[in-house]
């Protein structure tokens, strides 16, 4: 059911619920007219994008656009996907099939949003390893003390042919110092394979990115670990089986070696 309300605290307050449960749908305050420019041209996107900003000040709105029901608006949260009438009254939430074609239509744009580029990331920064001759590529933000990142570990080992880029991204207060050993270790891929399979590594100090890499993770939307990203993109996130990574990396478009 649609349920109206009045009273934008209250609609604020829905939203932030329905990013986290993710399936419900609700209706909201008032909103200026309609203007007069043709669906879904780009004056009327903006004016719709502009509407829902002055109605919830408080959501991010990344994106407006129209979507293939007449009158309802794919509206782009960050790393979330709602729906809406022109006003910005109603917000839909849950996921929007095509039964014609047989395809997730949410499921798509979020996947979309969730594209990391590559060449963004400096890869430099990362501990690589290679295994088999490395043509493929695949970057992995984790942690040595995390559960999922050492169950996925030897995973990623059974890879064949692929070159993986750590990012070291601690989570907790207790991390970081070994994050830094690690990373300033003579060896450290050495010092990694001890960390993630934990044994004690030697205390060591230096300039280390962690810092850096975890705002950097924060920026593309990296809220936990492990996450791997493809080189076209695409963002697959927890504990996968290997013929999954595999697969996941099959699926991704052949990009040149960035990092030596």
């Amino acid at each position: 059911p649609v349920i109206p309300m009045s009273n934008k605290r209250i609609v604020t307050r829905a939203i932030s619920a329905a990013l986290l449960a993710g399936s419900c749908v609700f209706a909201g305050a008032q909103a200026p007219s309609l203007s007069s420019a043709p669906r879904g041209s780009a004056g009327e996107l903006k004016a719709v994008q502009e509407r829902l900003i002055a109605i919830y000040p408080e959501t991010t709105i990344t994106s407006v656009t129209a979507s293939p029901i007449p009158g309802l608006y794919e509206i782009v949260m960050g790393r979330n996907v709602a729906y809406s009438d022109a006003q910005g009254r109603y917000l839909v939430f849950g996921h929007m099939i095509d039964g014609k074609e047989r395809v997730n239509l949410t499921e798509k744009r979020l996947a979309d949003s969730m594209r990391v580029e590559m060449s963004s990331l400096p890869l430099a920064k990362a501990i690589k390893v290679r295994q088999g001759n490395g043509t493929r590529q695949l970057v992995v933000f984790t942690d040595a003390d995390c559960p999922f990142c050492r169950q996925i570990e030897p995973e990623l080992e059974k890879l064949q042919d692929v070159t993986i880029y750590y990012f070291l991204m601690p989570l907790t207060q207790a991390t970081p110092d070994k994050a830094v050993s690690i990373w300033c270790a003579k060896d450290r891929v050495a010092a990694w394979k001890l960390a993630i399979n934990g044994k004690p590594i030697p205390s060591a100090r230096c300039q280390a990115p962690i810092d850096e890499i975890t705002a950097l993770a924060r920026r593309f939307g990296v809220q936990g670990t492990p996450t791997m990203v493809a080189p076209d993109g695409r963002v697959l996130a927890g504990y996968t089986a290997a013929a999954d990574i595999d697969l996941f990396l099959q699926q991704a478009a052949p990009v040149a070696a960035q990092a030596k």
